[in-house]
């Protein structure tokens, strides 16, 4: 299953962001489990968390690490 992805972003310029790709890839297979149509991806301040959600309003919030 293929999701398609929307990206909104409300922060100008976000030059990188880390997140453990576990917790990535968790947070996307849920959505793949669900059959989510679609998934947003919310991004709205840098070095902050993301929000992952659908259609059906299930969302699902990852957290950026730091890094050196």
């Amino acid at each position: 299953m293929l999701l398609n992805f929307l990206m909104i972003n409300t922060v100008n310029l976000i030059q990188k962001i880390a997140y453990n790709q576990e917790y990535l890839r968790d947070a996307l297979e849920a959505h793949v489990i669900m059959e989510s149509q679609y998934v947003n991806i919310v991004i709205k301040k840098e070095n902050g968390p993301f929000l992952l959600d659908n259609e059906n309003n299930v969302e699902v919030i990852v957290l950026p690490i730091r890094t050196k």
